[in-house]
């Protein structure tokens, strides 16, 4: 991280614009403010542009809803790189939040899993695992939380892990989603 800011700060100081793109949202799990801070305190300027967590856009590409008005009013993003902090309040997240989407968590899902299970979250919840979302290989796996807790075995990261009812149950009217890079007709003729 220490090297990306510095060549941040060497090729603005240089005179070049320099755009930094970053996978999803650079303030969700992606580093985004040790980078701000970096620019701030070389007294560089700089603008932010937000970007699109995979905590949504996965299970959006899945055909699958967050939010649920019978079933699940509220949601949370966890990190998979927490599965094994003792200091983490498993039991505030298992018991008070109706969907958890847990990022990163491709080879730690089985740990996370076991966490939330200990932690009071029903064993028989359900998962929907999003691997690769967006890409044309992506895949939905789906199972029930101690059996994802039992298994063990790593998936294909990036992975996108959706835990609660809404699991269950895919968006069938959505059709499945084209990330097309090729611009619409309207959109290339207006650039000439």
């Amino acid at each position: 991280q220490e090297q990306i800011g510095q060549l941040l700060i060497l090729h603005a100081k240089s005179g070049s614009r320099v755009v930094r793109l970053k996978g999803g949202d650079p303030f969700v799990f992606g580093r985004g403010l040790e980078e701000v801070e970096t620019l701030d305190a070389a007294g560089i300027e700089h603008d932010l542009v937000p970007g699109l967590s995979s905590a949504l856009a996965g299970p959006a590409l899945a055909g699958i809803s967050l939010t649920d008005r019978d079933h699940a009013a509220s949601f949370t993003v966890l990190s998979g790189h927490r599965a094994d902090d003792e200091s983490y309040d498993w039991e505030a997240v298992s018991r008070s939040v109706d969907t958890l989407v847990v990022l990163m968590a491709a080879t730690t899902a089985a740990a996370v899993c076991r966490r939330l299970i200990a932690a009071g979250r029903p064993a028989d919840d359900h998962v929907a695992m999003i691997c690769a979302a967006g890409r044309p290989e992506q895949q939905l796996r789906r199972a029930r939380l101690n059996e994802v807790a039992r298994d063990g075995s790593p998936f294909p990261s990036p992975m996108t892990m959706v835990i609660g009812p809404v699991a269950s149950e895919l968006i069938r009217s959505i059709p499945p989603m084209s990330l097309s890079a090729t611009p619409s007709r309207e959109l290339s003729s207006e650039r000439g």
